[in-house]
């Protein structure tokens, strides 16, 4: 057997919680989108921590790049001030329109 990426089935990171794995199963399930031997595969080795621990030092020997830290992104130009807006006076003339909608 292939040794499969049973986070990247459920599109979680290996960070995640119990509960979260749990949440990612079940929708991975009823969206159908992997199969039964696979979700049982998950169960058998996410849900239980023993073998959950077993699990990610496999996988880490097998895809070392999932340890290392994402790439830091690069800082923002800064963007040009909008003016401030002064609230308006209460002795502005301002009209107040009403809107009506009429329905047929």
């Amino acid at each position: 057997m292939d040794f499969k990426n049973l986070y990247a089935l459920l599109n979680i990171k290996p960070t995640a919680s119990q509960s979260d794995i749990a949440k990612a199963m079940r929708q991975a399930a009823q969206q159908q989108t992997i199969t039964l031997d696979d979700l049982k595969l998950c169960k058998q080795y996410l849900l239980n921590e023993d073998e959950c621990n077993k699990y990610n030092e496999r996988l880490f020997a097998v895809y070392p790049e999932l340890l290392a830290p994402p790439p830091e992104a690069k800082p923002e130009p800064e963007r040009e001030k909008a003016e401030e807006v002064k609230p308006l006076s209460p002795a502005s003339p301002i009209q107040k329109k009403k809107l009506y909608l009429i329905y047929s």
